[in-house]
């Protein structure tokens, strides 16, 4: 018998959120802890990590013991995701959101999904945590924050493990060419643990109003976004809240990114292991009072005087706005 797919049918839509996740996205406000966060001697509040995407079924009818699934973005699967399961069902997960994909079954005819139209998009990479996508956010600009390109997410060694799995995940489906490493404790460091051939970069951060007093800092950061040699790129602290948090925030800002959107970035990482994070911290709150020391009538106008009094410039910024946003759609 033909292999032939059964589910998702032909054209559906997938979800890619888990429902926690989607709670939290819909909530108005999405945190009313407000414990202090010793972001340098961080700990596990729990164990359940509620940062993955949600898995789907995938099933299609088959004579043969083992299967052989393709994913790609193209109907020619020029680069495709190549699985190996047994029997006929899989529970799928890790894709772009508002993206078109086409799949097959032991090389039979081929179908399509879309996933759903989300922020943020997640990554399971086993052994790490809070891994997203820093993409398909809405702009000032009128277009949207290219995906594929940057990832935020938690340390890969130290106080988390990546897997042979994990590194797959990165290496092989997110494609990481550079590892960001904001930790002053990466510089122990001389290699990535995604392999030798990719590229670490140690730039020791620290997060919210201690990032403006370092504004060289800043400045490098922003030259590493500039250079698109760079990218796919993966910026990480210890998890990928604080630090990864407060860079985020600068560049997402820079980027086009209201207030709202960049404050729904920083407190989603509420869903991860390594406390909840929210905007009436004291840390966040003393974010805030340093930047009222910076022209301008909004959040978005005091980051971009930051962003300028570190020297950075409009040609810096234009080059990283050609490689990040998606002006084409």
């Amino acid at each position: 018998m033909a292999t032939k797919l059964i589910a998702p049918v032909d054209g559906a839509e997938i979800t890619i959120l888990n429902e926690l996740q989607r709670m939290f996205v819909n909530e108005a406000v999405h945190t009313v802890n407000q414990d202090t966060i010793d972001w340098a001697h961080l700990k596990r509040y729990k164990e359940q990590d509620d940062t993955f995407p949600q898995r789907n079924t995938f099933c299609w009818e088959t004579d043969e013991e083992e299967s052989v699934i393709e994913i790609a973005e193209d109907a020619e699967f020029a680069q495709p995701r190549v699985i190996r399961v047994k029997g006929s069902s899989a529970e799928l997960h890790n894709f772009k959101a508002a993206s078109t994909y086409y799949w097959r079954v032991n090389g039979c005819e081929s179908s399509t999904f879309r996933t759903e139209d989300v922020v943020p998009c997640f990554y399971e990479a086993d052994g790490i945590s809070n891994v997203r996508d820093a993409g398909n956010w809405n702009t000032k600009y009128g277009c949207r924050i290219k995906q594929g390109l940057l990832y935020r997410g938690s340390e890969m060694n130290i106080h988390h493990t990546i897997t042979e799995e994990g590194i797959d995940v990165m290496r092989n489906i997110l494609k990481i060419h550079t590892d960001l490493d904001l930790r002053g404790e990466g510089r122990r460091f001389s290699s990535s643990p995604l392999g030798e051939d990719v590229q670490l970069i140690i730039v020791p951060t620290a997060p919210y109003s201690h990032f403006m007093q370092a504004k060289e800092t800043c400045k490098r950061l922003f030259d590493i976004f500039a250079d698109e040699s760079n990218y796919p790129i993966y910026y990480h602290c210890w998890g990928g809240a604080d630090r990864t948090g407060t860079v985020a925030c600068m560049l997402g800002v820079a980027l086009g990114m209201c207030e709202k959107d960049t404050l729904l970035d920083y407190e989603i990482t509420s869903l991860s292991v390594w406390g909840q994070r929210n905007r009436k911290s004291e840390l966040y709150q003393s974010f805030l009072a340093e930047l009222e020391t910076y022209e301008g009538s909004t959040f978005e106008e005091r980051v971009m005087s930051f962003v300028y009094s570190c020297g950075i410039t409009d040609a810096q910024l234009k080059k990283i706005r050609g490689i990040l946003l998606d002006t084409d759609n």
